[in-house]
């Protein structure tokens, strides 16, 4: 029973790490190449935990070589987008990549030939669940020849790109992805050791180990996200900076977002709660008014009006500005505030 739950534990990490890769794809701020990246290790991670737990549920050992071989294709293909990764932030000149990234491209193709041949394993069905077991010495050697050659070829390049690195946020990036590919090295020791370690779970380890890996990427480039100068990312500074005091209200009039100068402007901090704010809590504004304004709004015209402060009790201009969503329909208005002219001479 424990394998079965393990390897059910493999299916859900393969759904997360698919949907991870195409949420960060999507949403993420970063620069294009690393939204790619981190979809196609997402993918690569899926297939892995996938394809191993397929083969694991697999109840005919004649045709569980299929799955598996899925799962190694995107053990394979994880490797070699690390290194093709590192190769392009390092921003190695494109014509100094075709030859390594060439040569481990063919690596991989011999591999799946010879490693991910249906007689290089022997399929046992057994608890439940169906393992594997090596017959073929040679094989197992070729491919773990190439894990150690481009694992090498990853260590050594993460060094030049560790010291290549001349902010701190970028170290420590680069520390947790070494950091977190050591997991692969150790969890595939069961798989080197063939018969000497229960071979009923050694795919369990290496897939969990890949899953984490991608994972801890995930998060990694998740926080560098958040420093990529973006109008996503420095919005929230450049709002809350203005010296204009600016806030948003929705189609009901409630008031849901106000910036720094609008909060000193319009507020009284000890008595009103920012989330129960309406336009006829801050301006002195009949129901009429409110109505005429918000009837424009809907109609998704602007506006520019005199209001009264109820906090200061001076006349200030305020213009709306309605914002539309993607079926050309208004959702919310920008209120931007300027003092009158003579107001602004008497100060």
């Amino acid at each position: 029973m424990l394998g079965i739950y393990l390897n059910l534990v493999l299916i859900a990490l393969a759904v997360l790490s698919l949907a991870a890769g195409i949420s960060f794809c999507i949403n993420a701020s970063s620069p294009r190449y690393i939204r790619h990246y981190t979809l196609f290790f997402g993918i690569a991670s899926a297939l892995i935990c996938g394809g191993y737990a397929l083969m694991a549920f697999t109840p005919d050992t004649d045709k569980a070589w299929i799955p598996r071989l899925v799962g190694l294709y995107g053990v394979d293909v994880f490797l070699l987008m690390e290194f093709t990764f590192l190769m392009t932030d390092m921003k190695i000149p494109t014509s100094k990549k075709y030859f390594p990234s060439g040569a481990f491209g063919v690596y991989l193709i011999l591999d799946m030939m010879i490693h991910g041949d249906k007689n290089t394993l022997a399929f046992i069905r057994d608890f439940g669940f169906t393992y594997y077991v090596p017959v073929n010495s040679s094989s197992h050697l070729f491919h773990y020849s190439y894990v150690t050659v481009i694992g090498i070829t990853l260590f050594v390049c993460a060094i030049f790109w560790y010291r290549k690195a001349s902010i701190r946020r970028d170290k420590l990036f680069i520390i947790k992805i070494v950091s977190a590919n050591f997991l692969i090295l150790f969890s595939a020791i069961p798989d080197i050791m063939g018969s000497r370690i229960d071979s009923c779970y050694r795919s369990v380890g290496y897939c969990t180990a890949f899953a984490i890996v991608f994972f801890m990427w995930w998060q990694a480039v998740s926080i560098q996200s958040e420093f990529t100068p973006t109008i996503k990312n420095i919005s929230k500074d450049i709002f809350n900076t203005l010296d204009i005091p600016v806030f948003i209200f929705n189609l009901d009039q409630s008031v849901t977002v106000f910036n720094l100068q609008a909060k000193k402007l319009l507020l009284d901090c000890d008595s009103q709660s920012v989330n129960e704010c309406s336009l006829s809590d801050i301006f002195v504004m009949t129901d009429v008014e409110i109505m005429h304004l918000l009837a424009r709004s809907r109609r998704g015209e602007d506006s520019f009006i005199t209001v009264t402060s109820r906090l200061t009790q001076k006349k200030l201009n305020l213009k709306c500005t309605v914002k539309l969503d993607f079926t050309n329909e208004p959702y919310c208005v920008v209120g931007t505030i300027s003092q009158l002219k003579e107001e602004y001479k008497k100060e």
